[in-house]
Parts: structure tokens; C-alpha cells; sequence
């Protein structure tokens, strides 16, 4: 890495060839020494706002490794270019066709064609460079550099937030594996409760023709408790559905939700966020086989038991055959989908903002972390970020984004619900119109 004129305008002639007008793009990028510092070991790397982009000691063998762990395809693609010992690496594969590279921020590309020479994977005929901007989904098998996730510009963010939620996924599958001890031990736990509790297939088509809210416990749901007790109170109100940890707010504000859904294994009693059993012997419980039998045990009105498509409900379903429910990781996503399945005709969300709004995590939390929260990134802390309903960039998490994308593609595919969102305090949902403006405020 010399950072010469001469490596930026070889390194531009082979981009120049391969893609003109991203050429053209990077070329008016001015670089200066405040855009980045120098890291030394037994080699050289880059630090960019504070992200380092490969290794300062061995980066060729990183990037052997990177390699072993990209499946053989002959079409492959890569998100990010680290400092391009990756694209060496994967085209001294004799079989791959085609390796696509992905630009996710082309100020930090320009910066990397100034101060390494990339010419030995550039002018191979099989390298195809485009932003990943220009993109509406991702493509696969793919390989993802997390310091160029971290750094994307904003027009890639959505890309971004689409790798990153697929990287959950994957962690989330090993997370939920059907044959953990844990996993198998909690299903049949709670077997003594699928034997005789309801099956969500019975409420189908309940509510045929209503509208419906689904409830989150999102911060911004404290600006909407006034507004949802006035809707509560009407005559011809819509179906309340909210989860488990939005009951508290709810309950304390003589609001009885009609549903209550938990699939989470992990939740508790007692609980900060989840009302006394005793307050809503009215309501409906929806829930997963994996939840913790406590909750099944002391609920005092009807339960309803429902599956997801994931693996880990097979034995059970076969003992104990219930009706499903769809789940893309989160709670919301269930509420949502038990909308639809009692005849719903449109879904309003209160308190999905799948982000950290006004720095809180959850509404009605005040004091300590909130459990199963201890080890996650704190509102001020993260280094993930969504645009909110006012084009903001809000802070969240990986696991967030993830819901979100499930939450968009659900809605896509059920064009005919009419989806609404309360608020545009938290991360803007595709496909949701706004039926309010709230700020941030406390009651």
C-alpha cells in the first residue's frame, strides 16, 4: 500500500474497463489523510472510522480462510471488498465463472483503490463490479465483510440491512436446533398442555370482515395509550392483539386485550412488562410449544396452542396436531399473522418499532435492563441503525432489522390487508401507511 496517484489511476483504468460509469463515480471522490489512518503490524490495513478492514499481520491467509468458508459455486458474490485479498483468493478457483463484487459505499472504495494495487483481480474477465445499491434484494452463495457493512453509505443501507438479517438468520437456525437437548427437553415439557389446550385452527375466521391493532412493546406505544384506550372504549371497537410484554402498559390503563401472544423461550414470570395473570382472565393466550410451561401453567383463561414452519415443532406436531401460525423470529410477527388467520380486514400497529426509540428499548420500562436484554447493545451503543418514520436514522439491532424485513415481506405477500402504523417514531415499515404523528413524550 503506497497510496501513489499512479496505484489509484491503474486501478481506475481496470474499473474504467469493467464498469465506465462507476468509474466516472469514484473518480470525483477526493480523498484526504482525515478519512482514514494506517495500521501497522507485519503487514499494513486501513482503519475507517474507527473499523479496521482486514488483518495488519496476515491478510492473505484471512482471507484462505474467508474462502473456506464460501461454498464452491461457479457465480458468486461479495458484499464489500475488504482490501480485495478475498476476490485474489476466490479467482484462483479454476471453476467460478463469474465473481461478482458488490460496492457498498463507494467513498471507502475510491479510498481502497488509492492505497492498494487491486489490478491482478480487476483485470480478470470474470470480475463483475456494480453497486449494491443498484440491487433490490441480495444474491447468493455471497460473502459479507462486516467492516463494509459497518461502513456502508446510506443509499446501501437497505442492502445492508437485508445481509445482515439473512447473517442472523443463519445464526438463528443453529440457535433453534430441533435436536438440542434443551430445545426437546422444553417442547415436551409442555406437551401436557398441547394434549388439551385448543388449536388456533378453531378461532379461523372469528373476527371475518374487522379491523384489528397489533400491539408491540415498543417505546413509542407510551404516546399512543390514550389514543388506543379511546379506541378500546368505542362501541364497534377492532380486535385488541398485543404480546405478552405490552400487557403491563396495557392492563394499568384498563385496556383487556382480546388476544395475548407469547412464542418466546426465554420470558419469565415475573416479568416487568407482563401483567398479573389474574387481570386478564378474559383474554386469549396464543402461544408456541417452546415458551416457559410456568406461563401455560398459572394463565387463568383460555389457551390457544399453535406451531411455527420451523423444524423444531415435527415430533410434536404428529402427537399433538395443531394449526400454524407464521413466525419470521419475532412475536409481532405472530400477532400479525393471528390478525389475518380470525378474518382481519386491516392490521394497525402500535408499538413496532423494531428500533430504540427516544433511547428506551421497551415502553413502560424505567429502571434496571430488561430480561433477556442484559447482553444486547444499549440505545447509545449500537452500531446498527434504520430510517424511522421521519427518515431518521434510529439505532437498533441485527435482530431487529431482521424482523422488520420479515415483517415487509409478510405484507407484500397479504396485499389484501390493509396494514396501517401508528407512529413514525420507530423504523419505517414498507408497505404501511401513517395514521398518526406522534412525538416523543411521556404521559
Amino acid at each position: 500500500m503506497d497510496g501513489s496517484q499512479n496505484t489509484f489511476t491503474d486501478n481506475l483504468m481496470f474499473v474504467d474497463k469493467n464498469n465506465p460509469q462507476l468509474a466516472r463515480l469514484v473518480e470525483a471522490f477526493s480523498i484526504s489523510s482525515r478519512d482514514y489512518s494506517i495500521i501497522r503490524g507485519a503487514s499494513k490495513t486501513l482503519s475507517v472510522s474507527g473499523v479496521q478492514l482486514s488483518s495488519r499481520h496476515q491478510p492473505e491467509q484471512e482471507a484462505e480462510v474467508q474462502a473456506s468458508n464460501i461454498l464452491e459455486s461457479d457465480n458468486l458474490y461479495i458484499y464489500g471488498l475488504g482490501l480485495g485479498y478475498l476476490c485474489e483468493a476466490l479467482l484462483r478457483r479454476k471453476n467460478l465463472k463469474a465473481l461478482n463484487i458488490k460496492i457498498l459505499n463507494l467513498r471507502l472504495f475510491s479510498l481502497i483503490l488509492r492505497f492498494r494495487d487491486q489490478t491482478k483481480w480487476l483485470k480478470d474477465n470474470r470480475v463483475i463490479i456494480s453497486l449494491a445499491s443498484a440491487d433490490p434484494s441480495i444474491f447468493g452463495p455471497f460473502f459479507a465483510f462486516p467492516p463494509d457493512l459497518l461502513l456502508a453509505d446510506e443509499s446501501s443501507h437497505k442492502i445492508r440491512n437485508i445481509l445482515s438479517s439473512e447473517i442472523g438468520n443463519q445464526v438463528a437456525l443453529k440457535q433453534f436446533n430441533p435436536d438440542e437437548p434443551s430445545i426437546v427437553e422444553r417442547i415436551q415439557e409442555n406437551y401436557v398442555y398441547l394434549e388439551k389446550d385448543k388449536d388456533i385452527d378453531l378461532l379461523s375466521g372469528i373476527a371475518k370482515g374487522n379491523s384489528s391493532v397489533v400491539i408491540g412493546a415498543g417505546p413509542s406505544l407510551t404516546t399512543c395509550i390514550s389514543e388506543l384506550k379511546s379506541l378500546y372504549n368505542k362501541k364497534n371497537r377492532p380486535v385488541f392483539i398485543c404480546v405478552a410484554t405490552a400487557t403491563k402498559l396495557l392492563v394499568d390503563a384498563k385496556i383487556i386485550p382480546d388476544y395475548v401472544v407469547i412464542i418466546d423461550k426465554d420470558t419469565r414470570l415475573p416479568h416487568p412488562l407482563i401483567s398479573n395473570f389474574s387481570n386478564m382472565w378474559k383474554s386469549k393466550l396464543i402461544y408456541f410449544p417452546l415458551v416457559f410451561p410456568k406461563i401455560l401453567g398459572e394463565w387463568e383463561g383460555e389457551r390457544y396452542a399453535a406451531y411455527s414452519a420451523s423444524p423444531m415443532y415435527d415430533k410434536a406436531k404428529v402427537l399433538y396436531p395443531k394449526g400454524s401460525l407464521f413466525s419470521g423470529g419475532s412475536v409481532i410477527h405472530v400477532a400479525t399473522d393471528l390478525a389475518s388467520k380470525i378474518g382481519c380486514r386491516s392490521i394497525t400497529f402500535y408499538g413496532a418499532d423494531f428500533s430504540f426509540t427516544c433511547n428506551e428499548t421497551h415502553a413502560g420500562h424505567t429502571e434496571g435492563v430488561v430480561p433477556m436484554y442484559h447482553d444486547t447493545a444499549k440505545p447509545g451503543e449500537s452500531n446498527r441503525w434504520l430510517k424511522n418514520g421521519y427518515g431518521n436514522m434510529v439505532p437498533t439491532l441485527d435482530s431487529f432489522i431482521a424482523y422488520v424485513l420479515e415483517l415487509e415481506r409478510y405484507i407484500k405477500d397479504n396485499s389484501h390487508i390493509k396494514f396501517w402504523n401508528s407512529s413514525k417514531l420507530g423504523a419505517f415499515i414498507e408497505g404501511c401507511d401513517f395514521i398518526g404523528d406522534n412525538q416523543c413524550k411521556k404521559l
